[in-house]
């Protein structure tokens, strides 16, 4: 188990997914079913794929922990609370934001009932709802719950530690989301200084605070159209995809970074000619690795969506059309699939037929 999680925090998902699924085999060998630590295989397992994208996988898995738990230890214990807080991870990416709001609500009342108030899981959870209030655009309810969790981690942490930094990331995405892009701006600075002074250049978590710094400056640009503010985000992605390649294989998360720069070309309305350029070799690299990781179906499908609008709006339509119909295919087998974004698919998906049937009428 802890080479499997080992792995996991690692970010090594695929040697800890068949790490893990030996273990769960092994745990339901020896003790049944209807044991705890089946309970805990099916939590970990479950992480392992929202982690990797594979979200209809996790949700089954997840949702058996958390009903093993229930049959188990009833619904008041400490162990159900890590069911609920993986599980309302698994709903917000998911996008169902009232589910997870809702699970990470009773968390926080188990936690306090055998913690107390003054405890930093406490905080942890109050953090992880704030960001499911900012993302329901309860912006108020979200500042106020990353407030509260930042005061009450520091009677337990310095500044400069990871647990107070994440919440005042958190704030900061808040701030974004208000238009306050100075105070978020502000916030990422003192975070960056802190976390340079331990870490240098070369860490993740820096290379995540840049990546975060970049954001708000092309917010500032597309807000305003400040081709100064372009520059700067522009120079800060450079600089993210930069340290990304000195990480070792495990750490890198080149695709964000890559698409963000992109969206800033596209976000120029001054010189977009060149931005376009620019955009091309980045979304060429983005498919290839997607390719090389076997990225989820809906991310390859949008990148190949992308490759084609880039082509197509460059009057470049031969080179467009297979990434389309490609699009268009992945579209196709989604279709059907209980999944949220289904509507949004079928959008993407009558978008590339529309431009297929206008290259069949030209033909």
């Amino acid at each position: 188990v802890e080479l499997g999680v080992s792995y996991l925090f690692q970010g090594q998902y695929i040697e800890a997914e068949s790490i893990l699924k030996e273990v769960l085999e092994l745990r339901q060998k020896i003790f049944g079913e209807e044991h705890s630590d089946v309970a805990e295989s099916f939590d970990l397992l479950g992480l392992v794929y929202r982690l990797q994208g594979k979200l209809e996988e996790a949700e089954p898995l997840l949702l058996k922990g958390l009903d093993l738990r229930k049959h188990l230890l009833g619904e008041e214990n400490l162990q159900i609370v890590h069911s609920f807080i993986n599980l309302a991870a698994l709903y917000r990416v998911q996008g169902r934001f009232d589910e997870g709001e809702f699970l990470l609500q009773r968390a926080l009342v188990i936690q306090e009932h055998f913690l107390g108030r003054e405890h930093p899981d406490i905080a942890r959870s109050m953090d992880k709802l704030g960001i499911v209030y900012r993302l329901q655009g309860n912006l108020e309810e979200a500042e106020q719950q990353h407030l509260q969790a930042l005061e009450l981690q520091r009677n337990f942490f310095r500044e400069e530690d990871p647990p107070i930094t994440e919440i005042k990331r958190s704030l900061a995405d808040v701030y974004c989301n208000q238009g306050r892009l100075d105070d978020a701006e502000a916030i990422l600075g003192e975070i960056l200084k802190v976390q340079k002074s331990l870490w240098g250049d070369e860490n993740r978590y820096v290379i995540k605070t840049i990546h975060k710094l970049a954001q708000i400056y092309r917010l500032r640009g597309k807000r305003a159209e400040e081709q100064e503010s372009f520059a700067e985000a522009e120079s800060f992605y450079r600089t993210a995809l930069d340290l990304q390649n000195d990480l070792p294989e495990e750490d890198r998360k080149l695709i964000p970074a890559m698409l963000d720069l992109v969206q800033l070309y596209q976000d120029r309305k001054k010189g977009y000619k060149k931005g376009y350029k620019k955009a091309e070799p980045l979304l060429l690299k983005i498919l290839e690795e997607q390719r090389c990781r076997s990225a989820e179906p809906q991310h390859l499908a949008k990148t190949l969506k992308s490759l084609g609008d880039l082509y197509r709006s460059n009057n470049r339509n031969n080179e467009a059309r297979p990434f389309y119909q490609e699009a268009e295919q992945i579209y196709l087998d989604m279709l059907g699939d209980n999944d949220p974004n289904t509507f949004k698919y079928r959008g993407y998906l009558e978008h590339c037929q529309s431009i297929l049937q206008t290259y069949s009428d030209d033909d």
